[in-house]
């Protein structure tokens, strides 16, 4: 399968303010991170930290980690899983970012990874151009 790495389809290529210093995590939660990806004990969603049926992208399964250090805890609505306190915009909570030691990135628009020779957020990798957990784990190692 040949997987185009054009943002045309989905959105500019990421640039500017959100992504103007080098972006960092604690190498610990990296590794942890990337494991448990590889695993496969974490079947892969879209769209949703976690979803109704227990599948996860890639920053849910950051999520699901820190709740297991107790970090943060799971909270479900009308079958909706999420992680307190919900703001607006925000992939995960100014919490989980601190455990994991995330600098120079945007809570909306967290772990940038370049793909394709382009920046492009996490989501897009794993939301739109549908990459294995295998795959983002490698960049994220790569990367950070």
């Amino acid at each position: 399968m040949t997987l185009s790495t054009s943002t045309s389809e989905w959105s500019a290529p990421i640039g500017g303010v959100v992504h103007d210093k080098p972006t960092v995590m604690r190498p610990v939660v990296r590794d942890l991170w990337v494991k448990a990806l590889r695993t496969g004990a974490y079947p892969q969603g879209r769209c949703q930290l976690r979803s109704p049926d227990d599948k996860f992208c890639p920053m849910g399964v950051l999520c699901d980690l820190a709740v297991m250090v107790g970090v943060t805890a799971w909270e479900r609505l009308d079958g909706i899983w999420f992680i307190p306190p919900f703001e607006g915009g925000a992939a995960i909570t100014p919490a989980i970012a601190e455990w994991a030691g995330f600098r120079g990135m945007h809570l909306s628009q967290p772990v940038p990874l370049t793909f394709g020779g382009v920046k492009h957020p996490i989501w897009r990798l794993n939301d739109k151009f549908k990459l294995s957990f295998d795959t983002i784990a490698d960049l994220i190692e790569a990367q950070y």
